[in-house]
């Protein structure tokens, strides 16, 4: 009987639709990294919206002064629909890549992963990889919002201009981790190279 009762529930519990979603979040941590970022990203904006003034700062110059202004809706639209195309681009990446044709894809010793027996695996771990990146273009926007919003509401509110340049410097430094893990986790294996020896 109770085998039974477990049976049932397991079905139950598959058949509930965001039983599978949260699975996947769990399995994919790069997932709910763009995810969650995206959230907060439009949330922030949406929350902001009522207060935000008239005029926003939507440019800053290499010194970090204002030299841009948008119109409230203007910089909310555009922020909201970045973010949107951004997540929408790096959510659809592991479908994609698994349609994308092996010539269109270049990685080191790439007849060895991308070899029928490794493929799928392959791709979808970059996928996986282009999630990190797409949560963290996500979290600088949403970090670049927050800068606008503190210089259009006055002097006293602004953030200090090397401010970008410290994000910048963060987003860069992440993108070189990522590159980093990707030539390391492609490098050719000592089983691979035994075989070419051969």
């Amino acid at each position: 009987m109770r085998s039974v009762r477990a049976t049932r529930l397991d079905a139950s519990v598959g058949a509930r639709p965001h039983a599978s979603v949260i699975g996947i979040m769990r399995s994919r941590p790069s997932l709910l990294a763009l995810v969650l970022t995206t959230a907060v990203g439009i949330g922030q904006i949406a929350a902001s919206y009522g207060s935000m003034p008239d005029r926003i700062a939507s440019h800053f110059n290499a010194a970090g002064n204002v030299d841009g202004w948008s119109s409230r809706p203007a910089f909310a639209a555009t922020m909201t629909a970045l973010h949107g195309v951004f997540f929408l681009m790096f959510f659809a990446a592991r479908p994609l890549l698994l349609r994308t044709p092996d010539s269109l894809i270049n990685l080191p010793h790439k007849e060895w992963w991308l070899a029928p027996e490794r493929r799928e695996t392959t791709k979808a771990w970059l996928a996986d990889q282009l999630a990190w990146i797409g949560a963290m273009a996500q979290a600088l926007m949403g970090c670049t919002t927050r800068i606008s919003l503190c210089a259009s509401r006055g002097e006293e509110h602004a953030l200090p201009g090397w401010t970008h340049w410290v994000l910048l410097g963060a987003f860069l430094l992440g993108t070189a981790a990522w590159v980093a893990t990707l030539l390391h986790h492609f490098r050719l294996p000592a089983n691979a190279r035994g075989e070419k020896q051969r």
